[in-house]
């Protein structure tokens, strides 16, 4: 949120409140419990370039299963 609040327009998601993105947060944490392997946890608490490297790392390297 501070990434978003930090470019100025907030989108309608961006708007909610903070409790609306902890449910979300809660929920995604929950599958990836649930569903070993479908999910990737990225920090995205360190710097933006920090998780775009982290993603394009993860994208480089994904081998889809099946």
């Amino acid at each position: 949120m501070a990434r978003a609040n930090g470019r100025g327009n907030l989108d309608r998601i961006e708007q909610e409140n903070l409790e609306f993105f902890e449910r979300v947060r809660s929920s995604y944490l929950q599958q990836a419990r649930n569903s070993s392997g479908r999910y990737r946890l990225i920090d995205a608490s360190v710097s933006l370039n920090e998780v775009q490297q982290k993603l394009l790392k993860f994208v480089m390297n994904f081998s889809p299963v099946g």
